[in-house]
């Protein structure tokens, strides 16, 4: 049995696979597998990896499934692991060549059932590194982790206790699988080090802003519903509003806000609002909103309706005149 097990989801990336797949292979850990799941990619992404599936046949495993899109294919990848612990790299991405060693000694230190590290927003000209941790408990790293799945690892015994799987055909399917993971951690292990790049690309489906963003309102109330049937919603209530208007007022806000449909602009736009005020009517008593004093948070404080709506539009305006 490995000691880890690593799934790399492919679509179209044959520009950056190579760089992803040899920064794997060079993992100072060595009993590790590497699955890579061709979710049946249209370029030459399945040349790249037949060759290095040929060069390291024992650390390589590869598969091809129809298409079904990135969680698809993270699930899939989920039912051929056999490592202790998992991790996820995204096909564009690489990673240190220690991560994995470094991730596993820290998870095995503490018995946790999730390690996470740092990593950085790799752009063409610079990168900035992202702290993500250390967590102290659930509830900590629930309200300020970074919602992402390629840079921690997940003790496979525990995880697959929880019955817990991607979202299939939504965006923000890191954001709900993490959300959902949080409430069982009861131990949280991490390695204070950058250890992945995230490769910042302008054509990823990061950059690209039309009515797919409305799937985070489909999102959060799939994990609303989830809270409520686990029965955690009462104990989680402040984490969840907290959440919901750091997501409806911030990045899914801006996201919305550069919509170039009008229609689904104003619609995406009005619906979560809706969702924030009637799940979470008294949300700006938030006790984790009121204890930060940032400019962020400040302006969270002091939004209402109209101000919502106002800087949307900004936001639209002075998108359209950038890309001009």
């Amino acid at each position: 049995m490995p000691k880890v097990s690593v799934i790399v989801p492919v679509y179209n990336v044959e520009n950056y696979l190579e760089r992803c797949l040899e920064s794997l292979v060079r993992q100072t850990l060595e009993d590790i597998e590497i699955i890579v799941v061709n979710d049946s990619s249209p370029d030459e992404s399945h040349v790249i990896i037949e060759r290095y599936q040929a060069r390291y046949p024992n650390k390589i495993k590869s598969l091809i499934k129809p298409n079904g899109g990135l969680s698809d294919a993270r699930n899939y990848g989920m039912k051929h692991m056999r490592g202790d612990y998992f991790g996820f790299v995204d096909g564009d991405d690489y990673v240190d060549e220690t991560m994995f060693e470094k991730l596993y000694d820290a998870a095995m230190k503490a018995d946790a059932e999730v390690t996470t590290c740092d990593f950085y927003w790799a752009y063409p000209d610079q990168l900035k590194r992202q702290i993500d941790g250390p967590y102290h408990h659930s509830k900590e790293m629930l309200v300020e982790m970074m919602p992402t799945v390629w840079n921690k690892l997940y003790k496979r015994s525990w995880f697959e206790t929880l019955g817990i799987e991607f979202p299939v055909g939504l965006r923000y399917e890191d954001s709900s699988f993490s959300i959902r993971v949080a409430p069982f951690i009861k131990k949280i292990a991490y390695a204070s080090e950058p250890l992945v790049y995230y490769v910042q690309r302008q054509d990823s489906i990061t950059y690209t802003q039309n009515a797919k963003v409305g799937d985070m309102l489909t999102v959060f109330y799939d994990i609303f519903d989830f809270y409520k049937c686990h029965g955690l919603e009462e104990e989680y209530h402040e984490e969840l509003e907290y959440l919901t208007l750091k997501y409806f007022l911030g990045s899914s806000f801006l996201r919305a806000s550069q919509i170039g449909d009008k229609k689904d602009r104003e619609r995406i736009l009005n619906e979560g609002w809706r969702l924030l005020n009637e799940c979470f009517p008294n949300w700006k008593k938030n006790r984790y909103l009121m204890s930060k004093k940032d400019k962020k948070h400040l302006y969270y404080k002091c939004t209402n309706r109209l101000f919502y709506q106002m800087l949307s539009r900004v936001i639209y305006l002075t998108k359209v005149k950038f890309k001009k």
